[in-house]
């Protein structure tokens, strides 16, 4: 979520590709759903349209997550 970040002239730049690639797709996928669950208890707020975003994001690997 923080490496989206959106510029005061309303572009959106996406920061951090140090290991863009690296993983398998499905990967990314999972890691993001995780990443947004920490970040939803560390903040103490939820958080529904990043969770509804991951699977437009990634595309969907519901399989893997089971």
């Amino acid at each position: 979520m923080r490496n989206i970040i959106v510029g005061d002239d309303g572009r959106l730049w996406l920061v951090d590709w140090a290991w863009a690639g690296f993983y398998p797709p499905w990967f990314e996928y999972l890691a993001m759903k995780v990443q947004t669950a920490h970040e939803e208890r560390l903040m103490n707020r939820k958080e529904p349209f990043w969770t509804l975003m991951v699977p437009f994001i990634c595309r969907p690997y519901y399989p893997e997550e089971r």
